[in-house]
């Protein structure tokens, strides 16, 4: 199904639904665990004889509605500008929300709806919204939400569908970020490069398998997907955003570095191609920023690359 011109007309009808299905509040109430209702679903609560059970419909229904949302923006662009306002409104802090199948259909929608933003900007379409008049408003928005959401999520596979989200909003909103956004994205990528302990996929799997709900509690880890991803956000970020992220090159150089011989082929793949992109973009400020161990590192990095 495509949508196009032909159904800007209805959009003010179906959309007011569509909105309310995606506020919609999950009835929900604490009892003994019942396999036998299927009407509703069950969610883990600390009170290990009993769950959080909820109604299955309202959940599939707030799904459905976020994904439609998402869809929309992706399918009438720049058309769709009108609507952004209220609809990050509401999607927005679905980022956060309790079940993951919603969080991940809200945060499938963000690059979505900057996409339409950036659209309607460039062809002018943009005038009269005051909120979101600018994709600097809503750039600032849903990049604050993402950097503040990754941390705390609790699911690997919502925190990798985060960092591809990210990834893709900053590919489309490079030009309005600001310095105090690129330290934070940088913060963050420092964080997953310069973790210590990770965990492959396969063990991954396993501990999702010995938890009754598949998650993953915080702790001082963080996969070989993540940290890939990481090096590739900051890629984006040295490439796109140059002369703002030079001054950050000597906080987060050592730990590209240091990626640089991972055990893992891929990590080590990604972290020189990015060393060679600060290299690149970094000019006189890249040399000061390697010293010490990592300037013999980053030598031998060299001498084994051009004898290749």
């Amino acid at each position: 199904m495509y949508l196009g011109e032909d159904f800007l007309p209805y959009l003010p009808f179906v959309i007011r639904t569509v909105l309310q299905s995606a506020q919609l509040n999950l009835d929900s109430t604490i009892r003994s665990i019942d396999t036998s209702d299927e009407s509703s679903r069950t969610v883990s609560h600390e009170d290990k004889r009993k769950g959080i059970q909820i109604s299955d419909s309202r959940l599939r229904e707030k799904t459905f509605a976020c994904d439609i949302l998402g869809y929309y923006a992706d399918e009438l662009k720049e058309a769709f500008f009108p609507w952004i306002d209220e609809v990050a409104t509401v999607l927005v802090p679905l980022l956060r929300f309790d079940h993951e199948i919603v969080r991940e259909a809200a945060f499938a929608a963000m690059p979505k709806l900057l996409r339409s933003a950036k659209l309607a900007i460039r062809k002018g379409q943009a005038e009269g919204h005051i909120r979101y008049s600018s994709l600097k408003q809503l750039t600032d928005q849903m990049v604050a939400a993402l950097l503040n959401f990754l941390p705390k999520e609790p699911n690997v596979k919502i925190r990798l569908n985060k960092l591809e989200t990210l990834r893709t909003c900053i590919q489309i909103c490079a030009s309005v970020l600001d310095e105090k956004q690129i330290g934070s994205i940088v913060e963050e990528m420092k964080r997953l490069i310069g973790t210590s302990t990770s965990v492959e996929d396969e063990d991954l799997r396993e501990n999702e398998n010995e938890q009754e709900h598949g998650y993953l509690h915080q702790g001082n880890y963080v996969t070989v997907e993540e940290r890939k991803l990481a090096i590739c956000i900051w890629g984006d970020v040295v490439e796109n955003c140059r002369n703002s992220v030079l001054r950050y090159n000597s906080m987060c150089l050592p730990f590209l570095l240091d990626a640089c011989i991972d055990e893992n082929q891929e990590v080590r793949q990604l972290a020189v191609y990015v060393l060679g992109l600060c290299a690149e973009y970094g000019g006189s400020v890249f040399r000061p920023a390697v010293r010490g161990r990592h300037r013999i590192l980053f030598v031998h990095l060299c001498l084994n690359i051009f004898s290749l």
